[in-house]
C-alpha cells in the first residue's frame, strides 16, 4: 500500500503578449491539496518448478509542474498547459505463469489495465507551428502479454541466452471532450516489441562478447493518429537493430573492480525516426570502477 500527499502551490502563468500594464498579463491559481492511497494485493502458487501469480492493485499518478503550468509560445512552437489537471487513476491486473529451469526460467505476463483521465502529452503541427498539449483522456485500456525465456549456459555451452517479446494493444475508450478520438491507438505505445541477447563467455570472467537484437513496431505520436508517414521528423517508425558488445573485467587491485566494455550500436546503420533519425552506426569505449 501506498500513501501520496500532493500539493501545488503559488502557481502562476505569465502572458507577455499582453501589455505590462494589463491585469491579465499574470494568471494566479488557486493552492491545491490532494491525498490517495494505492493498495496493491497479490496472490500465489508455487508447486514444484512452477510458479502462479495473480496480482492487481489500483494507483493514482498526481500531475507535474510542467503538465500543469508550462505554457509558452514563439514563432514555431506553442505549449499549452492545463493548471485544473487532476490525478490519473487506474486499475492494474496481472497474472503470471513461470516454470524455472536449469539455470533459468521462462516466465509469461498477461495483464488487463484501466486508466481514468490519464493525461495525455500530444504535439501536433498546425499551419507550421508545433503545438504540445497535455489532456486528461477520460478511459484508457491496455490489453497485452509478455513472454521471457532466459538461460545461463545454453545446452551446457559457455553462452548466456535471454529472449523476451511484449505484445499489447493500448486505446483511448472514452473520451467526452473529443468523442472522434475513441479507439485511436495511445501514442508512443509500440503494438509489439521483441528483445534478444546471446553472450558468449570468451574467457570465464574475465571477457565476454554479446550480441543483441531489437525490434519495434511503429506506433504514433499524436493523438490524433494521423502521423502515418515514415522517415520523417516527429515520427516513430518500426525498426530492427542490431548491437554488439565486448566487456573485459580486468584484475582486481585493492578492491577495486574494474572492467573495460567496447561495443557498435546499431551495427547495420538502420535508418529509421524516433521524433529525430536515430543515431546511424554508434562506437562506444566505457570504462568503470567499483569499490
Amino acid at each position: 500500500m501506498r500513501y501520496d500527499i500532493w500539493q501545488s502551490s503559488d502557481g502562476h502563468v505569465y502572458n507577455y503578449a499582453l501589455p505590462a500594464n494589463s491585469p491579465l498579463r499574470i494568471q494566479n491559481y488557486q493552492d491545491r491539496n490532494a491525498s490517495r492511497i494505492s493498495p496493491k494485493f497479490s496472490i500465489a502458487y508455487a508447486p514444484n518448478d512452477w510458479t502462479f501469480r495473480y496480482s492487481f492493485s489500483k494507483a493514482y499518478r498526481f500531475p507535474i509542474v510542467e503538465e500543469m503550468f508550462a505554457s509558452q509560445s514563439t514563432l514555431n512552437n506553442q505549449t499549452i498547459a492545463f493548471p485544473g489537471l487532476g490525478p490519473e487513476h487506474g486499475y492494474f491486473h496481472n497474472i503470471m505463469a513461470q516454470y524455472d529451469i536449469p539455470r533459468g526460467y521462462i516466465r509469461a505476463n498477461v495483464f488487463y489495465d484501466t486508466i481514468s483521465d490519464e493525461i495525455m502529452a500530444s504535439q501536433q503541427t498546425i499551419n507550421g507551428q508545433t503545438v504540445n498539449t497535455y489532456l486528461p483522456i477520460d478511459k484508457t485500456e491496455s490489453i497485452g502479454a509478455d513472454f521471457t525465456f532466459q538461460q545461463n549456459d545454453f545446452f551446457n555451452l559457455p553462452v548466456d541466452v535471454m529472449f523476451n517479446t511484449t505484445v499489447m494493444n493500448k486505446q483511448i475508450k472514452e473520451n467526452a471532450r473529443n468523442p472522434s478520438l475513441v479507439n485511436n491507438q495511445w501514442v508512443r505505445v509500440p503494438k509489439l516489441i521483441m528483445n534478444g541477447t546471446v553472450t558468449y563467455h570468451i574467457l570465464p570472467e574475465k571477457l565476454d562478447g554479446t550480441v543483441g537484437v531489437r525490434y519495434r513496431s511503429k506506433s504514433y505520436q499524436t493523438i490524433t493518429n494521423s502521423d502515418v508517414a515514415s522517415e520523417v521528423m516527429g515520427t516513430t517508425d518500426e525498426a530492427t537493430v542490431v548491437d554488439l558488445k565486448l566487456n573485459y573485467k580486468l584484475p582486481t587491485y585493492s578492491n577495486v573492480k574494474s572492467t573495460v566494455s567496447a561495443g557498435i550500436d546499431n551495427v547495420f546503420s538502420e535508418n529509421f525516426f524516433v521524433n529525430h533519425p536515430f543515431p546511424q552506426r554508434s562506437y562506444f569505449v566505457n570504462v568503470s570502477m567499483k569499490y
